[in-house]
C-alpha cells in the first residue's frame, strides 16, 4: 500500500498534518532552548553578578570609610565632624554587611574554584585588619586627637588598603 492510490486530497491532509507535526516540534524545542537560557541568565543573576555587584559595595564602602575618615581628620567644625562621624559609621557598617553577605553567596555557589574563594577570604581578612586601624583613626579623631590620627592614617592605613585594593582587583578580573 503506497500513496500513489490516496487521493489528492487525503495527500494535501497528510502532508499538511506532517508539516504541523514539524512546526509543533520545532516550536517545542525552541521553547525547551529559551527555558534553558533563561536558567542560565537567572543563574548568573543569581551568582556571577550578585557576587560582582557584592564586590562593588564593598569597594564603594571601603572607599567611602576612607575618605570620611579622613575628612574627619581635617575638619574642624563640629557640625562637620559629625557629619563625617555619620558616613563614616555608615559606609563601616555597609562594609561589614556586603563583605557577610559576599562570604554567604561564595560558600552557597556550586560552581566556583579554589581561587575564587581565597580572593574573598583574602578580602575579609584584609578588612578584618583595616576596619579596627580605621575605627581607631576615627576614635582619635573625635577625641581631638588629629596628630595621632594622622600618623596612624600614614603609618597603617596605605599597606591594608593597598592589599585590598590589589585583592579586589584580582576578583574583578575573574
Amino acid at each position: 500500500m503506497g500513496l500513489s492510490h490516496l487521493r489528492v486530497r487525503s495527500k494535501l491532509i497528510l502532508g499538511f498534518a506532517l508539516l504541523a507535526a514539524v512546526v509543533l516540534l520545532v516550536s517545542g524545542l525552541a521553547l525547551r532552548a529559551l527555558g534553558r537560557s533563561n536558567d542560565r541568565f537567572s543563574d548568573y543573576l543569581d551568582g556571577v553578578g550578585l557576587r560582582e555587584r557584592l564586590a562593588n559595595q564593598i569597594r564603594g564602602a571601603a572607599t567611602r570609610r576612607a575618605i570620611a575618615a579622613r575628612n574627619l581628620v581635617l575638619v574642624t567644625q563640629p557640625a562637620d565632624r559629625e557629619v563625617e562621624k555619620a558616613l563614616v559609621t555608615q559606609a563601616h557598617e555597609d562594609m561589614g554587611k556586603a563583605l557577610a553577605r559576599l562570604q554567604e553567596a561564595v560558600a552557597a555557589a556550586a560552581g566556583l574554584d579554589q581561587r575564587d574563594r581565597e580572593l574573598v577570604a583574602e578580602i575579609g581578612r584584609i578588612e578584618t585588619r583595616y576596619g579596627p586601624v580605621a575605627l581607631d583613626i576615627v576614635g582619635k579623631s573625635l577625641n581631638d586627637r588629629h596628630d595621632d590620627a594622622i600618623a596612624k592614617m600614614n603609618a597603617e592605613c596605605r599597606p591594608p588598603a593597598g592589599g585590598a585594593a590589589e585583592g579586589e582587583q584580582r576578583l574583578h578580573r575573574l
